[in-house]
């Protein structure tokens, strides 16, 4: 990936983040949750956020820039692929008094907030934001007995001052610093700003992958106790909803079709009368215990132009603990589905596309067509049944267009946003989510779906 500059970068920060906010703050500290927070209190702020671009971005450069570096390999299946990079999404965040602004990207898939901090060994200087704790006023360090301390996989003890090492899923280092906690306000030009006093955060001395994107850090969306929206949530309610939108292809580094909305608080659920309006649909939250962090659903079918598919026991059942569930997550792009119901999906799907299937080299999706023409494509709707709700994913949206690296196909080449992982649990990626309202009740343990507007009123 080329290097961004610093025209391109400032011209983006300018997008991020203008919205509105409906604040109106609980009693209490942000850590710990002391109290269940009524949905009556309506509390909460909305903003936009930019897509990181990635659609036409070919396999073989994700892999030089990140799997040296986070030792993922482009060309090998994995079930828990979380690459920081193109198809992430960025909020911008400030932190301390006066306040230092940042910009991250979000993870559904951790929990831990972290920005590159001083003194920093492996910080790039050029565009980035570094974090000083000795131009705050509100910063403390996090002890070793402090709760949020032992909220944190691979936390270590110096001077009474918690350490952490922030790892991936293949146990490769992202960052490592220390925990401090400080105030934090989400940012919504020209509007209120969300705010939250002693906010638990990693001051990574050390970061890796995340220079290249010319990015501050990263704000963990998880469940646990220690992420962004369990701590804000303490004070506005533990719930968010998100609305995203497509890019296109060829449009440059970052999208400019549109911003996609990201609703923080109690004011992310609906009314009543609204969720009847816009249909929407509840599908429970299910408790994993090997990943509890995780959103976990019920995935129980899947249909292809109506017609359910055909799979082998145990297909779709969810173990006890959760093995086999469906992780929701807007941190990685493609959706990914065990191996015997890759395979279904795809026995179904083929018969029905009329197009040439073609071969491209450098991307790990397998099923790509070439489209001629600029005419909008025919291809199968494809239908998510989970517990409580189903989840139509037109053609349109099932499919990608990628940048054709063979210099043989003519027209257009769209591939499935979706493969096979050799693990026990399913993902539903963002680009299946795409103009879905996604609403995520942690106090009432679901997730709802509903056609939403991507847009924030003026």
């Amino acid at each position: 990936m080329d290097k961004i500059s610093a025209c391109m970068w400032m011209a983006v920060i300018t997008l991020i983040c203008v919205g509105k906010a409906f604040s109106t703050p609980r009693d209490g500290g942000a850590y710990p949750l002391k109290k269940r927070p009524s949905v009556e209190s309506r509390g909460g702020i909305q903003v936009n956020l930019i897509e990181l671009r990635g659609q036409s971005v070919p396999c073989h450069e994700e892999g030089k820039v990140f799997g040296e570096q986070l030792g993922r390999n482009c060309g090998q299946n994995s079930s828990s692929q979380s690459i920081y990079g193109p198809g992430n999404y960025l909020m911008q965040i400030s932190l301390g008094t006066p306040p230092q602004k940042f910009t991250l990207i979000l993870d559904t898939r951790s929990d831990l907030v972290w920005v590159q901090c001083r003194p920093c060994t492996t910080c790039s200087t050029s565009i980035q934001s570094i974090f000083d704790p000795s131009l705050s006023s509100t910063f403390t360090n996090v002890t070793c007995d402090d709760q949020r301390c032992s909220s944190v996989p691979d936390t270590g003890c110096a001077s009474n001052t918690c350490d952490y090492q922030n790892k991936n899923d293949d146990n490769q280092l992202v960052a490592e610093g220390k925990l401090f906690e400080d105030t934090i306000s989400i940012l919504a030009t020209g509007f209120t700003n969300v705010k939250v006093d002693k906010f638990g955060f990693g001051c990574s001395e050390q970061n890796i992958g995340l220079q290249i994107l010319e990015v501050d850090g990263v704000v963990g969306f998880g469940r646990g106790p220690i992420s962004l929206v369990s701590q804000v949530g303490a004070v506005y309610g533990s719930r968010f909803s998100y609305c995203l939108t497509r890019s296109a292809p060829n449009n440059g580094l970052f999208n400019r079709v549109g911003p996609s909305k990201l609703t923080l608080g109690d004011v992310a659920v609906p009314s009543k009368p609204e969720q009847k309006a816009r249909k929407t649909q509840w599908s429970p939250i299910l408790k994993n215990e090997y990943n509890p962090s995780f959103y976990l659903l019920n995935l129980q079918g899947i249909a292809v132009n109506g017609n359910k598919l055909k799979v082998p026991s145990p297909g779709f059942k969810v173990e006890k603990g959760g093995r086999g569930g469906t992780v929701l997550d807007f941190g990685v792009k493609n959706s990914k589905f065990s191996q015997p119901i890759y395979d279904a999906l795809v026995q179904a799907l083929e018969p029905l596309i009329e197009y040439k299937k073609v071969s491209e080299v450098f991307t790990k999706l397998k099923e790509c067509y070439n489209v001629p023409g600029p005419e909008a494509p025919k291809l199968p709707t494809i239908t998510l049944h989970l517990q409580g709700a189903s989840l139509s994913v037109p053609g349109d949206k099932a499919f990608i267009e990628v940048q054709s690296t063979s210099g043989q196909n003519t027209g257009r080449v769209l591939c499935l946003a979706a493969d096979a992982t050799d693990g026990d649990f399913n993902v539903l990626g963002s680009v299946w989510q795409h103009t879905v309202e996604v609403i995520v009740d942690n106090e009432a343990g679901k997730v709802g779906f509903s056609q939403g507007d991507c847009t924030l009123p003026a």
